[in-house]
Formats: C-alpha cells, sequence, structure tokens
C-alpha cells in the first residue's frame, strides 16, 4: 500500500521499493508453489515407476530457505554476517552459472539448425528491449 501511493507525492519514490517488493513476493511463493505442484501431481497419480522412495512434499533447500528467510526476518543474523552471506551467494551463484557453461558441448551447439539460431536471437533481442523500455520507463 505504501509503496504503491508513494509515486502520488513523488513519482521517483516507489519504484525502489517496489521492484525489492515484487521480487520478495515472487521468492515467497516459492514455497508454496513447490508444495501445491507436489500435491497436485500426487493427487493426479504421477509416480516414479522404478518403485523408489517417492520424494518428500517439499525438498530440503526449500525448508532451508524458509528457516533461513525467517532467521534473517527476525532480525537474528548481524549485518556483518549478511554481508559476508550476500557476497558468498554471489559467489555461488557465478560457480554454478561456470558450471552449466563447462558442461556445454561446443560440437552440439554447432549442429542447431539455423533457423533455431536465428528464433534465439531474436528473442534475446526481444527481451533486451523489453528490459530496456523498462528501465527507461523507471528512470
Amino acid at each position: 500500500m505504501v509503496a504503491a501511493s508513494a509515486p502520488m507525492t513523488r513519482p521517483t519514490t516507489g519504484r525502489p521499493s517496489s521492484v525489492k517488493s515484487s521480487k520478495l513476493i515472487r521468492v515467497s511463493m516459492l514455497a508454496p508453489f513447490v508444495l501445491i505442484l507436489t500435491l497436485a501431481l500426487r493427487g493426479a497419480g504421477a509416480q516414479d515407476q522404478s518403485g523408489a522412495k517417492r520424494p518428500p512434499i517439499l525438498p530440503g533447500f526449500v525448508i532451508a530457505f524458509l528457516i533461513l528467510a525467517l532467521i534473517n526476518s527476525l532480525g537474528w543474523i548481524p549485518a556483518a554476517l549478511q554481508a559476508l552471506l550476500w557476497a558468498l551467494s554471489k559467489w555461488a551463484m557465478l560457480t554454478a552459472i561456470a558450471a552449466v557453461g563447462m558442461k556445454t558441448d561446443l560440437k552440439r551447439i554447432l549442429s542447431v539448425p539455423p533457423q533455431s539460431v536465428v528464433l534465439i536471437f531474436l528473442e534475446t533481442l526481444f527481451i533486451a528491449g523489453v528490459v530496456l523500455a523498462g528501465v527507461m520507463v523507471l528512470l
């Protein structure tokens, strides 16, 4: 409510908080989405044919995320540790992206049909245009 009414007094006031709020809402919907999806798939009878044990309703990483979010929201993590964990998370993301790149087989990429490459290029231009338009609106 505050983020929505802030631009009425000054147009640039609500923008950063609105972006942060939308990111927080999107991330906070992870656990309910995974839970609903798991229950829906189980209800629809989707099962592993190998007879292996069924996975938990909520994966461990989702539970860990919820616990860490709660601890952070309660203010139990000191600012110095938050800064360290933030830097660590950036490096973890960089490592994950590099790992994906290292597993990429360039020979298979070269065998992709030219029309697919053109489509990917056009999609990339479209996404870049949407992002650029969004940045221009926010400035």
